[in-house]
């Protein structure tokens, strides 16, 4: 079993790597692969396809797959999931990557793709779970 751990804990280090490359890049309503911008979840489904993981393209198709997580008990690399004004409460409209420490890496307005903490009021307030895909 430790094997099987380190090899998802090392996926989950350059996951987190690999997100880090796009800080800064700007944020995009509905971008499409290629076009310099990201979404939420575009940028999550880029950056685990760099990794050897396909995610459906929305963030809400993407809180359909792994395993659930509980709140708190987040690892790198999971994915979290929040509701939006746009979407409603109860309705998933954001995903962000957990990237250990109580930091999320993601991208919404600006300044594009960036880091925030899980524990700041809007994410604290929006959550709405939190999946493992990485095995």
């Amino acid at each position: 079993m430790p094997a099987a751990h380190d090899k998802a804990s090392n996926l989950a280090d350059n996951i987190i790597r690999t997100a880090e490359k796009y800080l800064g890049t700007p944020y995009r309503y509905g971008a499409k692969p290629g076009s310099g911008y990201f979404d939420c979840s575009l940028f999550t489904q880029t950056v685990f396809a760099e990794n050897g993981i396909q995610l459906p393209r929305s963030s809400r198709q993407q809180s359909q797959v792994g395993t659930y997580v509980r709140w708190g008990e987040w690892e790198k690399g999971d994915l979290l999931f929040f509701w939006t004004r746009s979407t409603g409460e109860g309705n998933v409209g954001h995903v962000a990557i957990y990237a250990g420490d109580g930091k999320i890496i993601h991208t919404w307005g600006s300044p594009g793709v960036t880091y925030d903490r899980i524990t700041d009021r809007t994410w604290r307030e929006t959550y709405m779970g939190a999946k493992r895909v990485i095995r």
